[in-house]
């Protein structure tokens, strides 16, 4: 026994260990160690309560069940604007099913922020998905899919990658296989049989109409399963929007029958469930036909789907882009409706760039039930709808839907509000219902009807789509476009000016001796050719209001100067001596500039030019106050249209009276959304004795601006095109075709790199970003690329040696560990971020010609003179807090950044560059080339404007705000392009002409009817837009209004609306909620419910942020429980962030100064919004406890007022 045990210790453990082969490689990971596992996000079945069953009818034989996956957010059968949906989660990005892999996707994505820099989500989220696909694919090694994630990020490190990879291997339900990607990137191949597109007009008659129906259900067959129990099935919520009976040949029951079925209540769901999974999966039922027709056309779509949005959401399924939805609707519309079958369909296929067959059959079947349906959904007002419905009586196919909308089986639907309103219509002019019975008559009837008021949030949001549709450009001679796989380039030459007459320059002595040291002082003797051309007008004719249409850098600041030296010249007094006697106590000037950014800059400058003639020059922003006394003793404020505004809003300001002159710097905002104030200022002033000046870029329609300000054409309005710039420009706009985020920004850094690299010989560069991140971000790009090709020693010019020393002694004094990396590669940074010290060392190296390349933001371009040869503008998408999202940079900023491009005395050209989407490209040609007109922003404000003016007293009665309403910009733009703002001029007069039967013969008599019928049409327009905004005002109790006289009244909440700039809905709502002994906790969470800030949601990549800060503000979140997200990224209760929270969390932490945020753009713009908007929500709070006498909900506002 003994020597048995012996030999058994042989193959033992200990006694072979040191045989034991060791693998080279490393372990793997997740290998199981027998220990108990959570199986959390592992399942895809629903068990316990997460699980919901329910009984399915009963029929006569067992049928098998298709079920249908679909993930899209986008319920086909809801109502409303693409722009409305969350865009987050949709598309071909990755959605997290459980809090782990949520948490987990949400760190990826906040990395990813910082490689990139604040982004649009969709780049991150592309960018994320991308990496997940490589990093998933068990087919590839380690080193493959390194290499692979290094393409998609350049700045990819080890560092950096490790943490990615860790936050993946967490992303344990992301479930894409290669092979789906393979058949869905094929599938596009695939459709190209089953539309015939035919060119060739002479073979039109012979293939026209062939249309393959294919097979649209062979791509789901995957998804297809049996169920054992007739009576019992688990649905899965999250992947089952409905079911299909499908293969069903022995299905057998009458339509009675059928009706019973479809309509049982259990097969619907019930009211607990809906109400408590408002996004989750739910059954849709299908039209009775599709069960009683077994070969019914899968691509025929039933009437209650299509409504005025049912376009935009198709759209938005296939780019996952909402901006491009709303574009090419419209231009889809103007398609379905030409005559010419063939030709709408060739027009679809070219649209479309001969892909999405299968979605432009569907469409072409269905073709006039969505043209009909989609435009009376969208019908501004009632008249335009009854002349839709009236034309569709006439039409063939119109006249099909109209039928289509009277069967009862539509209105019994819940979800048919939109075929209820519309067959409200019919009846009021037809008998089209009187086949229905009584029952279906009242459900119709009761919805109340619209009246006459117009939506004006509609009306713009058309203007808008439509300007942005029917810009057109033509370019000038000699430009030159270039077409490549990735992107087009369209170089535009310099405008090349041909001078008639030689203008004599007016000298500084020919000017009063008492002004001539406001020109010495900064070093002018004698005007340039502009001013000298102004000078008559802007010096000598007080009376004259004055507009001057001129490039960037024509010297507009001289022209203001002569405007305030002409006002100070009616109230001053020379003497023999040389000496002057000056009354400043008679007159007050303000001047009105763009950027508060710009307003410090502008009052020293105005100050030191001043000072000789004993001028006191103020600030008057939302960062200063200014006492009543001071505001005496200030002759000159330099301010911005909203503080002006809000100012001039109450009777008891002691400016409006004195004021002889308003100063309008870049006029053309009029076409920027802060637009509005500027027509709200001018048409408060216009009637006044106060002198309006505007001062703006080359516009296309400059008369219209000039008859705006009051302007006579003859005297007071100057136009100086593109060829008076001081230095040519020549232009090049690159259009990027790429359509996923992250292929986008790596072709902007290409491109920006190449055009560096061919401009910097001799040269000096800008190169305009939109985050701070992103400046140091480009600049390193730019750095590790040229050193990579060996370029670097191009970027110093010159004597090397010198420009190096310098940079090296300057660097010994930067604090910005960023900028003493980059900046002695010749390559500086600059944004606000920085210490001035810094910014001001940059400033002076760039000026010297030390550095050849500057990255910077817009704030170079508004605050510190420093143009240079090349100015290259990389992506035009800007971050909008007020609007919750990335949006197309404005006018205003884009012709500032261009206009740095070309040194005065030292270039004989300048280059700019615009890097841009492709589907943009025509649209910054034609602004940049004085091609896009300059449109009114003032319909969605319509209201807060009317309503100011009736809390001043201005507007007493409907007559009196339509005669307001005639004094703004949107007035003349109605006459000039009343189709812009909704009205079909042609239509209405061929409708008078058909009313007054005025025969063709009579010129006269229909020229003249022409012109009363317009007339007529604009006036009843403007009635009904004052009428709008005054009920919306009446609604939200802000003001008195007698519907009989048209007499309106200021009210309590309609002042204090005014005075501190709140929309009506917000100071009704504060109104509603407002309780005597609100505690701190619930005054922030009623701040936080603000309509200012229901566009601000949480993004992805802020949730992490976000979540760890809830627990550090000082007063609890109302609504929202602690999180526990510890530093080794374990969850415990994960906090459910909306929008209220967002805000509360960053309105407490600016309050507090903590400086917490890591240099999220987003966050950073949404707390400078927020912190804007506080002062005025609670001192508005505070007003209204002081008229109900609430003290001590008085005390805590102004206390959160006074810190804020």
């Amino acid at each position: 026994m003994a020597d048995d045990y012996e030999m058994s210790k042989r193959f033992g453990y200990k006694a072979n260990s040191n045989l034991v082969i060791q693998t080279s490689q490393r372990s793997r990971e997740n290998v199981p160690t027998g220990e108990a596992e959570s199986l959390a996000g592992r399942i895809k079945y629903k068990m316990g309560d997460l699980a919901n069953k329910r009984a399915k009818p009963k029929i006569k034989e067992k049928k098998h069940v298709k079920k249908k996956s679909n993930r899209s957010i986008v319920n086909e059968n809801d109502s409303g604007n693409i722009l409305d949906l969350d865009l987050r989660s949709a598309g071909n990005s990755y959605t997290p099913t459980t809090m782990e892999t949520r948490l987990a996707y949400d760190e990826l994505l906040g990395i990813l922020t910082d490689i990139l820099g604040s982004q649009p989500s969709k780049i991150l989220e592309d960018t994320a998905f991308e990496l997940l696909i490589v990093l998933k694919n068990d087919e590839l090694r380690d080193e493959e899919k390194y290499k692979k994630c290094k393409e998609i990020i350049i700045q990819l490190n080890n560092t950096t990658y490790s943490d990615i990879l860790d936050k993946s291997r967490r992303i344990v339900d992301f479930t894409l296989n290669m092979e789906e990607m393979d058949d869905s990137q094929n599938k596009q191949t695939e459709e190209a049989s089953e539309v015939a597109v035919i060119f060739d007009e002479s073979d039109s008659e012979k293939r026209k109409g062939e249309l393959s129906d294919g097979d649209d259900d062979s791509e789901n067959d995957s998804d297809t399963s049996e169920s054992d129990d007739e009576e019992d099935n688990d649905y899965d919520d999250d992947n089952e929007y409905y079911e299909e009976y499908e293969n069903d040949v022995t299905l057998e029951i009458g339509k009675d029958e059928a009706e019973n079925y479809l309509n049982d209540e259990n097969y619907s769901r019930d009211n607990d469930y809906n109400e408590n999974h408002e996004h989750s999966g739910y059954i849709r039922l299908k039209n009775k036909d599709e069960y009683l027709k077994e070969n019914e056309d899968p691509d025929i779509i039933e009437i209650r789907k299509l409504d005025a949005y049912w376009l935009q959401r198709e759209l938005y399924s296939l780019f996952q882009d909402a901006d491009k939805s709303l574009d090419m609707e419209k231009e889809i519309i103007s398609i379905l409706n030409l005559e010419d079958d063939q030709e709408c369909e060739n027009s679809l296929v070219m649209m479309f760039n001969y892909e999405h067959f299968n979605w432009i059959k569907k469409v072409l079947k269905n073709r006039w039930s969505i043209y009909f349906c989609t435009i009376l959904g969208q019908a501004p007002s009632d008249s335009e709808r009854e002349k839709i419905i009236d034309r569709m009586r006439n039409h063939q196919k119109g006249s099909e839907v109209l039928d289509l909308f009277s069967k009862p089986s539509l209105w019994k639907n819940k979800d048919s509000d939109f075929f209820k309103s519309i067959n409200k219509y019919i009846e009021e002019t037809t008998g089209v219902m009187t086949g229905l019975d009584d029952e279906d008559k009242n459900l119709i009837t009761s919805r109340k009807p619209h009246g006459k008021l117009l939506d004006l949030e509609r009306i713009y949001q058309e203007q808008s789509l439509n300007l942005n549709l029917s810009t057109k450009v033509v370019l000038p001679q000699g430009s030159e476009r270039i077409e490549n796989a990735d992107y087009d380039s369209i170089t535009i030459p310099p405008s090349k000016r041909q001078i008639k007459e030689k203008q004599r320059l007016i000298s500084i002595e020919e000017l009063p001796e008492w002004s001539r040291e406001c020109f010495r002082c900064v070093s002018v003797s004698y005007l340039n050719e502009i001013q000298s051309r102004v000078f008559e007008t802007a010096f000598k004719d007080f009376e004259e209001n004055l507009l001057v249409c001129a490039p960037t850098g024509s010297g507009k600041t001289n022209i203001a100067m002569l405007c305030i030296l002409n006002i100070i010249s009616q109230f001053i007094e020379p003497q023999n001596n040389g000496k002057f006697t000056l009354d400043t106590s008679k007159f007050k000037i303000v001047y009105v500039s763009p950027m508060k950014a710009l307003v410090s800059e502008q009052v020293e400058s105005l100050r030191i030019r001043l000072r000789p003639l004993g001028i006191l020059v103020n600030e008057m922003t939302g960062d200063t106050r200014i006492s009543r006394s001071l505001m005496e003793m200030t002759q000159v404020f330099i301010t911005t249209p909203e503080k002006f505004d809000v100012v001039t809003r109450k009777s008891t300001d002691g400016l409006s009276e004195k004021l002889k002159l308003i100063i309008f710097d870049e006029v053309h905002m009029l076409h920027d959304s802060r637009g509005s104030v500027l027509e709200g200022i001018v048409a408060r002033f216009k009637k006044s004795f106060t002198r309006l000046v505007g001062l703006s870029a080359t516009l296309p329609n400059f008369i219209d601006v000039a008859e705006f300000l009051n302007v006579n054409p003859k005297r007071g309005l100057y136009h100086f095109g593109p060829e008076f710039r001081p230095v040519p420009l020549l232009q090049t706009f690159i259009g990027i075709k790429a359509k996923k985020g992250f292929k986008k920004l790596q072709l902007m850094n290409s491109l920006v790199y190449d055009t560096v690299i061919k401009d910097i010989t001799n040269h000096q560069i800008l190169v305009f970003v939109h985050s701070r991140k992103d400046t140091i971000h480009t600049a390193k790009y730019i750095r590790d690329t040229a050193t990579e090709n060996g370029m670097l020693n191009l970027f110093f010019s010159g004597n090397n040696n010198v420009s190096r020393e310098i940079i090296l002694d300057e660097v010994n004094n930067i604090k910005s560990n960023n900028l003493k990396e980059i900046l002695p590669c010749g390559i500086g940074i600059h944004h606000a971020g920085l210490v001035r010290s810094d910014r001001k060392v940059v400033e002076d190296l760039f000026s010297d010609g030390h550095i050849k390349v500057l990255v910077t933001t817009a704030t170079l371009a508004w605050g510190v003179n420093l143009p240079a040869h090349t100015v290259i503008i990389k992506g035009t998408q800007i971050y909008q807090p007020e609007r919750g999202e990335w949006t197309e940079l404005s006018p205003l900023d884009m012709l500032q950044m261009i206009g740095r491009g070309g040194r005065p005395q030292y270039d004989n050209n300048g280059h700019g560059v615009v890097i841009t989407d492709f589907d943009h490209l025509t649209y910054y040609l034609s602004l940049l080339n004085q091609q896009l007109n300059i449109e009114s922003q003032l319909i969605p404000k319509l209201p807060d404007l009317i309503n100011a003016e009736i809390s001043l007293g201005n507007v007493q009665n409907k007559r009196d705000a339509l005669d307001w309403i005639k004094k703004t910009f949107l007035y003349i733009r109605i006459i000039r392009n009343p189709s812009l703002y909704g009205l079909d001029i042609d239509e209405i007069i061929d409708k008078s002409r058909q009313d007054k039967d005025l025969v063709a013969e009579n010129k006269d008599a229909l020229e003249e009817e022409r012109d009363l019928a317009f007339k007529n049409a604009v006036e009843s327009y403007l009635i009904k837009l004052v009428e709008t905004a005054l009920d919306r005002l009446e609604t939200c109790k802000l003001i008195q209004y007698n519907h009989k006289d048209g007499h309106v009244g200021s009210l309590m909440l309609g002042r204090i609306s005014s005075h501190f700039y709140l929309s009506p809905e917000t100071i009704q709502d504060l109104d509603k909620q407002l309780l005597p002994n609100l505690s701190e906790i619930q005054l922030f969470r009623l701040f936080s419910t603000c309509k200012e800030f229901k566009f601000l949601l949480v993004r992805n990549e802020e949730k992490i942020e976000l979540e760890k800060l809830v627990d550090k503000v000082p007063i609890p979140i109302q609504g929202v429980g602690s999180s526990n997200v510890d530093g080794n990224d374990n969850i415990g209760n994960m906090v459910d962030l909306d929008t209220f929270t967002k805000v509360n969390v960053l309105l407490q932490l600016y309050i507090t100064g903590s400086r917490w945020i890591n240099a999220k753009l987003t966050l950073l713009s949404d707390l400078h919004f927020i912190a804007q908007s506080a002062p005025r929500i609670f001192r508005a709070i505070f007003n209204l406890a002081i008229k109900r006498r609430w003290s001590t909900l008085a005390r805590r506002s102004l206390k959160i007022a006074t810190v804020s």
